[in-house]
């Protein structure tokens, strides 16, 4: 008996990664093809995205003003420095 449960476990490994791996490619495939996806969460995904592109436009933004006082700040002890 236990010869025959030993034979099913160690043949129960490959046939689930066999079976996993199909089942993957599957939800890659509907993913994909955007099925898997309802109108509404697609349209929501797409506001987000948009949101998404305007915030790091507006870190940037924010980035290059802070730089920029940066390096106002370091002229000014550079200049304070030699008078």
């Amino acid at each position: 008996m236990e010869p025959v449960i030993i034979m099913g476990i160690i043949m129960s490994v490959p046939l689930s990664a066999i079976i996993g791996s199909y089942y993957y490619k599957i939800e890659k495939l509907r993913v994909q093809s955007g099925q898997t996806m309802p109108t509404e969460e697609r349209q929501l995904l797409k506001q987000l995205l948009a949101q998404n592109l305007e915030l790091k436009d507006r870190v940037q933004n924010l980035e290059t003003i802070v730089t920029a006082l940066d390096r106002a700040i370091d002229d000014q002890k550079i200049l304070g420095g030699k008078l």
